[in-house]
């Protein structure tokens, strides 16, 4: 603290947001970020692992009520703390993580667990490990699996209800009853979601009462922007209606654009998969006689994927992302520099983020009204760059 406060005191220096938690001991001083749930401190269930672990508790591995975050830590650059008492007046956040007390008694705890929108590497992992967590870390006994999206709470297929039990693993299916059931053990194994899921099809009214009748208290949605908004809006009418059910939204995208986290799940394996893209197009444009060899990745606001696979592959000649604005036309423009590659080594290799449109500076683009059952925008810049590449080659041959 004492070198916090002589940082901040510095003359002309300004105290940048750097650090992820104040352990400081002005709790009292610090406005709180008002929230629905009352403090977890005052309530009077013990962590089933405190018992068991100890030692960790020594060690700092469980959060007291003093870990917490500012809000500002996050933000764009240039967002300081210009003095000790702003500071002090910032409002915090509840770090996330294990404490020694929880809200919620984990025997009455019912949890659900849903995934939405597109697949993506690495779901069935984490639903394996919240069920396991679940399960073997705090003594819930009753998690169920939600099929097919957010439809999958109030709708029903043909033949079968959305809602099935997850355990751990075979031994455990006798302390659950019930013919829909998934042991989670193998899951990791497995690509896609074991629980299916879809875009769209979003009624938080209906959610809601569903999730009343059946006594869910604690809900985990794995996906993107789309359900994460609709996370928000579920949590809006929740405190509405003055329901307690916890919202834990898991953050999935393999565009890995989302601010804080490093890496998103599914990143990696993205970047691999494109590389493979990419030497196959590398193969086909070398075979050919100016041979032009065109890749669209993922990326709708952010070219993470293009940009790694194009450093990891080497044989990319132009990569274009979002984030980077160029000309088409033009002495110094994209089709200019293709013309001059082809020139000298006979074949060009182009990788780009599906979202690259949004980058080009000379040419209003035509914008698509297709849309996906999430509402999103499906931009044919793709094809349209590749018939312009074309139709310019075979103009100016």
């Amino acid at each position: 603290m004492e070198e916090l406060k002589r940082s901040v005191r510095e003359p002309r220096r300004r105290v940048t947001l750097r650090y992820t938690e104040l352990r400081l001991d002005i709790e009292n001083r610090v406005k709180q970020v008002d929230t629905f749930m009352k403090d977890i401190n005052n309530k009077e269930f013990p962590n089933p692992m405190v018992v068991k672990n100890r030692e960790e508790i020594r060690s700092g591995t469980f959060l007291t009520s003093k870990s917490c975050i500012p809000i500002q830590a996050f933000t764009v650059p240039g967002d300081t703390f210009e003095s000790e008492a702003q500071l002090l007046g910032a409002p915090r956040y509840k770090k996330a993580g294990p404490r020694t007390h929880l809200y919620y008694n984990p025997k009455n705890v019912k949890a659900a667990i849903v995934t939405c929108g597109g697949i993506c590497p690495g779901v069935n992992v984490v639903i394996r490990e919240i069920v396991m967590m679940l399960w073997y870390g705090y003594k819930v006994r009753e998690i169920y699996g939600v099929k097919y999206g957010f439809k999958g709470f109030w709708a029903k297929t043909a033949s079968e209800s959305c809602y099935v039990r997850l355990v751990p693993g075979i031994a455990e299916n006798e302390q659950v009853h019930g013919a829909n059931i998934i042991p989670v053990a193998d899951l990791h194994t497995l690509g896609g979601t074991v629980l299916g899921t879809s875009r769209g099809e979003f009624d938080a009214e209906k959610i809601v009462e569903e999730l009343q009748a059946r006594g869910i208290n604690q809900v985990y949605a794995i996906g993107g922007a789309g359900t994460h908004k609709g996370l928000l809006v579920l949590s809006k009418l929740l405190k509405k209606k003055k329901t307690e059910i916890s919202l834990i939204g898991v953050p999935k995208t393999i565009d890995n654009d989302i601010q804080i986290i490093d890496r998103t799940f599914g990143f990696d394996t993205a970047v691999e998969i494109a590389m493979w893209a990419i030497h196959c197009a590398d193969v086909e444009a070398n075979s050919a006689e100016y041979g032009v060899g065109l890749v669209k990745v993922m990326g709708r606001y952010a070219g993470h994927i293009a940009m790694h696979a194009a450093l990891a592959n080497r044989d990319v000649n132009i990569c274009l992302i979002p984030e980077s604005p160029f000309d088409v036309y033009g002495e110094k423009g994209l089709f200019e520099y293709i013309m001059k590659r082809l020139k000298e080594r006979h074949h060009c290799v182009i990788v780009m983020s599906e979202g690259v449109g949004a980058a080009v500076r000379d040419v209003v683009l035509k914008k698509s009204k297709a849309k996906d059952a999430s509402g999103n925008l499906i931009p044919p810049v793709g094809s349209w760059l590749a018939s312009r590449i074309s139709r310019d080659f075979c103009r100016r041959r």
